[in-house]
C-alpha cells in the first residue's frame, strides 16, 4: 500500500524546511479508509484517496490549516521559503475564506511584511487560535 505526505509533512519536505517534526503527520493513501494512529507520541493521520489535498504548495497549506492546526514554526519557515505570488493569488481568489485570511494574517504577522492585496471590507471576524486548542493571550483594545 502506497503512502504519500500531506499537509505540514508535505510542506517540510518540499521545500527543505529545518523546523521540527510536528506532534501530527498526515498522510494520504492509495486505497484505504480514514484511521489515526500514535506512534512514538506522534499522531498519524491516514486520508483516503478522494481526500487528497491536491498537487500544489497551497493546496497542501489549506488541508494543514484545516485538519493539523496552526503550527507557527513551520508557516514561518514556509513563508520565507515559498513563492509570496502563490499566496497572494489564492488570497485573491478566495479573500474570505477562513484558511485563506488565516493565512494571510499569519504570513504578515510572522514576516512583518504585507501582502499586495487590499484589506478586506467585509467577513467577520474570527479568532486565528482556538482557546481550545491552544494557549494564547487576549489582548484588550
Amino acid at each position: 500500500m502506497g503512502i504519500e505526505k500531506i499537509a505540514y509533512t508535505h510542506l517540510i519536505s518540499r521545500f527543505g524546511l529545518d523546523v521540527t517534526e510536528p506532534p501530527i503527520a498526515s498522510f494520504l493513501l492509495d486505497r484505504g479508509s480514514r484511521r489515526t494512529q500514535i506512534v512514538g507520541g506522534r499522531r498519524e493521520e491516514y486520508y483516503p484517496p478522494r481526500d487528497n489535498p491536491g498537487p500544489h504548495w497551497i493546496d497542501h497549506l489549506k488541508f494543514a490549516l484545516k485538519h493539523e492546526g496552526v503550527n507557527l514554526e513551520v508557516l514561518s519557515a514556509l513563508f520565507q521559503a515559498a513563492p509570496t505570488r502563490d499566496l497572494t493569488a489564492w488570497i485573491k481568489k478566495s479573500p474570505t475564506s477562513r484558511y485563506t485570511r488565516t493565512a494571510w494574517f499569519l504570513y504578515e504577522w510572522l514576516s512583518n511584511k504585507e501582502l499586495p492585496v487590499s484589506d478586506l471590507n467585509r467577513g467577520n471576524y474570527f479568532t486565528v487560535l482556538d482557546p481550545k486548542k491552544y494557549y494564547a493571550i487576549h489582548r484588550e483594545k
